[in-house]
C-alpha cells in the first residue's frame, strides 16, 4: 500500500522546506532504534519520507506522480531500508572523487567518506510583506520593516553545545555525521548516505547544551531593515536581502530575505500597470453645456475641459499623468465621466425643462 509521505512526517502538503526539516528531526529523534520509545520500522519510514520531501526536485515529482515516480529506485523489502553507522558501512572507507559533478552522484550512491559530514547546509529563505500607499509607490519611499526570524546563537556559534563542555562521539553514525541505507537502483544494489538524525550531521553530542539557546544553535530575534522602494513600484514586486534569511546548518550560508511589496487600495484612484484610472461625477448641466472640472491625479489637481454634450461613461485621457516608468516617462490618467441625473426637481426646474422639451421636440 502506497504511503503518504506528508502524513508520515505529520505536515501539510503546502509545508515549507524548513517545516518539513523540523518535523523530520523531531520524529527521527523520537523513533530512533537506540531509544526506548524507538521503532526501527517507523525510523525507516520517516527517513524514506524525508529523502523525497527534503529534496525540492524529488518533492515536485512526488506531488505530480506520487510514490510511483520513485518505484524504480526502491529495492525489495529484503534489501531496502537497512541503516548502518558510518564505520561499519560497506563503502565508507572510500572517498570517491570524479570530475564534472560525478563525485556527488557516486558519493550519494555508495556513501561518502567521513569528510562529507562537514558539508554545510544553506539556511531557508525568509518571506515578509511591506504595504505602501499608491502615492508612495508613485514617488518611491524608504520604510523601516521589522522581521522576526532565527539568528545563529553567538554563545555557541550555532553548535548547540555549551562552550568548553566536553563532546562525545555519536554512537549512531560513529562520528561520521551520516547513516547509510541499502537501495536497489538502475546501477544495482547501492548504499545511500543520509544525514544522521541523532547528531544532525555533527558527528558528536555535547555533554551540556548551550545555556543561551538550549542546544538549538539559534535564537529568536527581531531585526529592522530600511527597505528602499523605487518610484513606480508594482504590486507584488520583491526586494531581496542576501544572507538575511535563516542561518545555515553547521556553519552553512544563510538564506535570503525576500520582501514582497503590497500596495494598499486607494480611495478613488485605480492602477493598471503604469496608467491611473478614476471616475469623475458631473451634473447634468455641465454635461449639456460643457465646462472645466477639477480631476484629482496622483500628484495633485488638474483642470479638465469637457465639451458640450458630454455623454456619461465617456473616457478622457490626460497624457503623462500616470505612474512613473523606468527611464523617466509616465503613464496616462484615464478619467471616466459619470453624469448624475437628478432624481428630484423643483417646480421651477420642471417648468423650464418642459419648455425646453417642447421647443426641441414640439407638441
Amino acid at each position: 500500500m502506497a504511503q503518504d509521505y506528508y502524513k508520515v512526517l505529520g505536515v501539510e502538503k503546502n509545508a515549507s522546506a524548513a517545516e518539513i526539516k523540523k518535523a523530520y528531526r523531531k520524529l527521527a529523534q523520537k523513533y530512533h532504534p537506540d531509544k526506548k520509545s524507538g521503532s526501527e520500522q517507523k525510523f525507516k519510514e520517516i527517513n524514506e519520507a524525508y529523502e523525497i520531501l527534503g529534496d525540492s526536485k524529488k518533492r515536485e515529482a512526488y506531488d505530480q506522480f506520487g510514490e510511483a515516480a520513485f518505484k524504480q529506485y526502491q529495492g525489495d523489502p529484503g534489501t531496502a531500508g537497512g541503516y548502518q553507522s558510518g564505520p561499519q558501512g560497506g563503502f565508507s572507507g572510500f572517498n570517491f572523487e570524479f570530475a564534472d559533478g560525478f563525485g556527488d552522484l557516486f558519493g550519494s550512491m555508495f556513501g561518502g567518506g567521513p569528510d562529507r559530514r562537514s558539508k554545510a547546509g544553506r539556511g531557508a529563505d525568509v518571506q515578509s510583506i511591506i504595504t505602501i500607499s499608491l502615492e508612495e509607490a508613485y514617488r518611491g519611499v524608504t520604510k523601516e520593516l521589522s522581521v522576526q526570524k532565527h539568528a545563529r546563537c553567538e554563545r555557541c556559534g550555532g553548535d548547540g553545545g555549551e562552550p568548553g563542555a566536553g563532546k562525545k562521539t555519536c554512537s549512531t553514525c560513529g562520528g561520521t555525521g551520516q547513516v547509510q541505507q541499502m537501495r536497489r537502483s538502475a546501477f544495482g544494489q547501492t548504499v545511500q548516505s543520509h544525514l544522521c538524525p541523532a547528531c544532525e550531521g555533527k558527528g558528536y553530542h555535547s555533554s551540556e547544551s548551550c545555556r543561551q539557546c538550549n542546544g538549538r544553535g539559534f535564537i529568536q530575534s527581531v531585526k529592522s531593515y530600511m527597505v528602499k522602494i523605487p518610484p513606480g513600484a508594482k504590486q507584488g514586486s520583491r526586494i531581496r536581502f542576501r544572507g538575511e534569511g535563516e542561518p545555515g546548518d553547521r556553519g552553512g550560508q544563510a538564506g535570503d530575505l525576500f520582501i514582497t511589496v503590497m500596495i494598499a487600495t486607494h480611495p478613488w484612484l485605480r492602477r493598471e500597470d503604469a496608467d491611473i484610472l478614476s471616475d469623475e461625477h458631473i451634473d447634468l448641466y455641465t454635461a449639456l453645456l460643457g465646462g472645466k472640472v477639477k480631476i484629482r491625479t496622483i500628484d495633485g489637481e488638474v483642470a479638465l475641459k469637457l465639451p458640450p454634450g458630454t455623454q456619461s461613461h465617456t473616457v478622457f485621457k490626460m497624457s503623462g499623468k500616470g505612474m512613473k516608468k523606468s527611464g523617466g516617462s509616465r503613464g496616462d490618467h484615464l478619467v471616466t465621466i459619470v453624469v448624475d441625473i437628478p432624481q428630484q426637481l423643483s417646480a421651477e426646474e420642471r417648468e423650464m425643462i418642459a419648455v425646453l422639451q417642447k421647443k426641441r421636440f414640439g407638441e
